[in-house]
């Protein structure tokens, strides 16, 4: 899977590099349907400049989005090899793409059966919508990823008894999660409203199933 997002991103960018369809891929390898690509990369190239010229305090207190900081860092390190092209976006592309891939086969094992997680591994996989995505400086990948790591924690918190020491890593994984879901869309508060009390139902259907268990074993 990572060698098939690998090569795919590499075919965007040489078709953008050599014009060979002007309407859709920059020179840069971005794409005309991403509408915002151009100025996310020149955020990304000042955000890279600030990082290089040792300006910490211009980065931190920067607009930009939370997603272009995050891609800040992979460009720092590709941009030797690739320039500011969409190839230096891959270790944040695809670290999205293969925790997607990772996370759903996991969840669909857990909710379903090792078959409905790998074939919605695969199907998602080989999206090309999806996999097009993960070419550019997109922050839905982010988006989803974070998503699905909630969806993952409240999976493990219904489906078994965790002893409240275990308790906490899931709480800071979700934590982490929740708040880089509003760094991303904090317009969306409503939403994550929602996901909160998701996580509550969760936790307390868990203690109290883990309870009844106590409790009849305790009859027999």
């Amino acid at each position: 899977a990572a060698v098939f997002q690998i090569v795919f991103s590499t075919v965007i960018y040489f078709i953008g590099a050599n014009e060979l369809l002007p309407s859709m891929f920059d020179t840069r390898g971005i794409g005309e349907f991403a509408s915002d690509g151009v100025q996310h990369l020149r955020e990304i190239t000042s955000l890279v400049e600030s990082i290089r010229n040792h300006e910490v305090r211009e980065y931190v207190v920067s607009t930009s989005s939370f997603h272009l900081k995050l891609y800040a860092f992979s460009f720092l390190l590709l941009e030797p090899l690739f320039g500011f092209t969409t190839l230096s976006a891959e270790i944040i592309n695809l670290i999205c793409y293969i925790s997607i891939l990772w996370l759903v086969n996991d969840i669909g094992k857990q909710l379903f059966n090792p078959e409905v997680g790998l074939y919605s591994m695969w199907g998602i996989a080989l999206w090309p919508s999806f996999v097009l995505y993960t070419t550019q400086l997109y922050k839905t990948p982010l988006f989803i990823l974070m998503l699905l790591i909630l969806i993952f924690v409240f999976a493990r918190l219904l489906l078994g008894y965790q002893h409240r020491i275990l308790l906490i890593p899931y709480f800071v994984i979700a934590l982490i999660a929740l708040t880089i879901l509003w760094l991303i869309r904090y317009e969306w508060w409503l939403m994550f409203i929602g996901i909160v009390s998701i996580g509550v139902i969760c936790l307390v259907v868990n203690m109290v199933k883990f309870r009844h268990q106590l409790f009849g074993n305790s009859i027999i």
